[in-house]
C-alpha cells in the first residue's frame, strides 16, 4: 500500500491551460554557438524525464553528486548504504533518497536554452552544483511547488548557507512517525564539506515555484507571495539571471503582478537582454515543460494508487478464499 500522501488542497479547481500545439521555429544564433533552430514540440519530446537518454543522465549524476557533497555514510573508510539529505539533515537508507535537479532536464538537453537563461555558467547546469540530495518523501514536495530553498542570511554574498521554507498547506503533511514538514521550515541546510549547489540554480528554481503556485492557485499563494515581497530572500546585486528572462518567465500567462516581480529581480539580472518575441517564446517552452512535468507527475501517482488498490484487492480475496477453506476443514 502506497503511504504517498495526497497533493493538498487548493484555491478552486482551475481548468487546465489552453496550449500551443503549433508553434515555428526558434532561431536563437545570435547568442550561441552555431545556427540553432528548434521547434517547441522537438523540445517537450526531446526533455521529458521519462526518457532513456534523460534517465541515464539522471543515473549518472546520481553518483557524482553523492561523491561531490560527501553524501555518503562511511565507516572506518567503508562506505555504507546510507545517504545524507540536505535538508532533513539526517542519514537516510539509500533507497529512499535522490538526486534531483535543480534546473530541470529541458535545459540540460538544450543548451542554447540554457545560454539564454544562464549566460557564460550554462555549463554548471548539466554538473552536479544543479543537484540536491534529497529524502525521497521531501523530493516529492520539492517538485510539486511546496517548499523553497533560499539563502540562510539575504546579506551574504557570495551565498554559502541555505535555509528551507515550507509553505504553510503541507506543514501538517507527515514526514517521519513523529515528525512533520513543519520541523523543517526555516530549517538550515547541512552540507558534510565545502561544495554547494549554485545560487543561479535556486534563484531560478525559487521564481518558478512563486510563478507556479500562482499559475496552479494553491493554497495560500497570495500570503507566500506577501512574504517575499516584503522579505527578499536572495541578496543583491547578483546577476543569476539574464533580466529579460526573469520577466518574460514570471510574467507569461499574466501570471504575476510586474510590481512584485520588480523586487525580485532588481540586482539578479545581467544584459545584454533578449529581444521581446524571443524571450517571451523561451519562457513559453519554459513553463509548458514545467506544466507537463507537474501533469505526470500526478498521472503517475494515479496510476500507482490504481496499482495498490489492485493489489490490496487481491490481498483480500485471496484471506477470504483461505478463511472459507478453513471453515470448510
Amino acid at each position: 500500500m502506497s503511504n504517498r500522501p495526497s497533493p493538498p488542497t487548493v484555491e478552486g479547481s482551475p481548468e487546465p491551460k489552453a496550449r500551443i500545439e503549433e508553434t515555428g521555429t526558434i532561431q536563437v544564433s545570435c547568442l550561441c554557438s552555431g545556427a540553432i533552430e528548434k521547434s517547441v514540440l522537438a523540445l517537450y519530446q526531446k526533455s521529458d524525464p521519462l526518457s532513456g537518454h534523460a534517465c541515464r543522465r539522471s543515473e549518472d549524476l546520481r553518483e557524482r553528486a553523492i561523491r561531490y557533497y560527501g553524501a555518503r555514510l562511511c565507516i572506518n573508510g567503508k562506505p555504507e548504504r546510507r545517504v545524507w539529505c540536505h535538508i532533513t539533515g539526517q542519514w537516510q537508507p539509500e533507497s529512499h533518497v535522490e538526486v534531483t535537479h535543480i534546473v530541470p532536464f529541458f535545459v540540460i538537453s538544450f543548451g542554447n536554452i540554457c545560454e539564454l537563461l544562464f549566460g557564460n555558467k550554462s555549463d554548471e547546469v548539466d554538473k552536479q552544483q544543479n543537484t540536491l540530495v534529497l529524502l525521497d518523501d521531501v523530493k516529492h514536495w520539492y517538485d510539486r511547488h511546496e517548499l523553497v530553498i533560499v539563502p540562510w542570511n539575504a546579506t551574504e554574498n557570495p551565498v554559502t548557507r541555505w535555509r528551507t521554507d515550507v509553505f504553510p498547506s503541507i506543514h501538517d503533511q507527515l514526514l517521519h512517525l513523529t515528525d512533520t514538514f513543519s520541523d523543517l521550515d526555516g530549517k538550515e541546510l547541512i552540507f558534510h564539506n565545502r561544495n554547494r549547489p549554485s545560487p543561479r540554480f535556486l534563484y531560478f528554481n525559487f521564481i518558478m515555484t512563486l510563478v507556479r503556485i500562482k499559475d496552479l492557485e494553491k493554497k495560500g499563494w497570495r500570503d507566500i507571495w506577501a512574504r517575499y515581497y516584503e522579505q527578499h530572500p536572495f541578496p543583491t546585486p547578483e546577476p543569476y539571471m539574464r533580466k529579460s528572462m526573469i520577466l518574460a518567465l514570471a510574467t507569461h500567462f499574466e501570471s504575476t503582478d510586474m510590481h512584485v516581480i520588480e523586487s525580485w529581480i532588481v540586482g539578479n539580472g545581467f544584459d545584454p537582454p533578449l529581444n521581446g518575441p524571443l524571450a517571451t517564446e523561451i519562457a513559453r517552452q519554459v513553463h509548458m515543460v514545467i506544466e507537463d512535468q507537474y501533469v505526470q507527475q500526478q498521472r503517475e501517482e494515479e496510476e500507482e494508487d490504481s496499482t495498490d488498490e489492485e493489489e490490496d484487492t487481491d490481498e483480500e480475496e485471496d484471506t477470504d478464499e483461505e478463511e472459507d477453506t478453513d471453515e470448510e476443514g
